[in-house]
């Protein structure tokens, strides 16, 4: 039994403080002693969180309350003496998934699947009108703020600055595509090459942010692959360090140059077609000359800087329509140079990724930067080398799965980089080695 909440005791102890179910009808009921084990994610790339819980259902509650998919489920958690409030997050029901019942058994196993009720809101609303000449992050005020008007329990949006303004035409968009659609024009108005906004939710609220400025935070802390049984000289437990190892990981795409290629990392062109003046004339991206323009998680090139890759512009190729005075006297193709921009700076941030799983942590967010450390595989004399420099880097947080199964709390946590922790060497360089 724990002797306090304000304290952690062993690693991936979690408090779990709500876990409630109500149907349309308002029935109310405590599901905290049914429910074995429940997951959330998160995902930068992914609008809304989402997870499921698994209970056992004994006195036929899918009848009786009844269950159909049209519930509001209320879960409240955290990770005591690091984290000092519960997040309580509220979700929607969404799908009965499982229905497992044994011969001869009166418990029912339910598997209800549940997402942000964000979503369900979306899904029930279509815009049909003209956004005159407004910067984008207006924009998306707007649209959330209608949203919210249907469902004033929506939590917060943090909505960062954007640069310019331009006219949007909505003709039946639901207010998620819609922000999606804007996320994908806005650009910042501290450096016009960065063009990488995202819309996504974490455990605290939504957020329209660039990665690029995530990407420029310092590391949150660092964690570290090693052996587990950390023991202080006293004998005493480093619940610090068993909170920061990694149990275990997998390493994803880790240089795939021909996918990444054919996305335009590298190099791409766009003809844009000027349909009023009959003209057209071409746009050039090279990774050459983009990197350093906006901030990278580490110093590192992905690809040295005299590898001809970075001039193959017909390895990705865009076409666009531009027409002026398309809304009035309006130029609502303002920003397409940096589509370019986009399309490498978003891939890159999947190029090279690795799921590590770490205990709980509910201070832990996706969009954080964490630094990640690795013993070497090869033997070395000098004790300064013995971290591969090939994998050790800050990386950011790109998707969390929350655990909680018998109450321990573990973390699925994907993480990606756009650069090398060390510079690559050039190939004069090594063949002098």
């Amino acid at each position: 039994m724990r002797k306090s909440n304000d304290k952690i005791y062993t690693a991936g102890d979690v408090i779990v403080d709500e876990i409630r179910l109500i149907s349309y009808t308002g029935f109310e009921v405590d599901l905290k002693k049914m429910v074995g084990d429940f997951s959330i994610t998160e995902d930068l790339f992914s609008n809304c969180l989402s997870g499921s819980i698994v209970m056992t259902d004994s006195m036929n509650l899918v009848k009786n309350i009844p269950i159909i998919g049209d519930e509001e489920l209320y879960i409240s958690f955290y990770t005591p003496g690091v984290d000092v409030q519960p997040r309580r997050i509220r979700f929607k029901i969404y799908r009965v998934s499982s229905y497992i019942r044994g011969q001869g058994v009166a418990n029912v196993l339910l598997r209800l699947e549940f997402m942000s009720p964000a979503m369900v809101t979306s899904n029930k609303m279509k815009l049909n009108r003209v956004l005159r000449n407004l910067p984008v992050h207006s924009m998306v005020d707007t649209v959330y703020s209608e949203m919210k008007a249907r469902d004033s329990k929506l939590p917060d949006i943090l909505i960062d600055e954007t640069y310019g303004s331009t006219t949007a035409l909505l003709t039946n968009w639901s207010p998620i595509y819609t922000i999606n659609w804007l996320a994908n024009r806005a650009v910042s108005p501290s450096n016009n090459q960065i063009a990488d906004f995202v819309f996504y939710q974490d455990l605290d609220r939504f957020n329209f942010v660039p990665i690029s400025k995530l990407k420029g935070l310092s590391p949150i802390c660092t964690y570290k692959n090693a052996p587990g049984g950390f023991r202080a000289k006293g004998g005493d437990r480093m619940l610090e360090s068993e909170l920061r190892n990694i149990i275990d990981y997998s390493v994803g795409d880790l240089g795939d140059k021909v996918k990444e290629t054919s996305l335009g990392i590298y190099s791409s062109s766009m003809l844009v077609h000027e349909v009023n003046t009959k003209s057209y004339y071409t746009y050039k991206y090279s990774y050459r000359d983009a990197f350093g323009n906006s901030p990278s998680l580490n110093r590192g090139r992905m690809l040295p800087y005299d590898n001809t890759t970075q001039d193959s512009y017909e390895s990705h190729m865009k076409y666009y329509d531009k027409s002026y005075f398309q809304f009035g006297n309006h130029d609502d193709a303002s920003g397409i140079d940096r589509f370019l921009n986009r399309q490498s700076q978003m891939h890159q941030m999947n190029s090279m990724s690795m799921v590590i799983n770490v205990y709980g942590d509910t201070t832990l967010r996706v969009g954080n930067v964490v630094r990640l450390e690795f013993f070497t595989q090869e033997y070395s004399k000098n004790r300064d080398d013995f971290l591969d420099d090939y994998l050790t880097a800050n990386y950011m947080i790109t998707s969390i799965v929350h655990n909680v199964t018998d109450g321990v709390h573990t973390m699925k946590v994907t993480v990606t980089r756009d650069s090398y922790g060390s510079e690559l060497p050039d190939a004069k360089e090594r063949y002098l080695k």
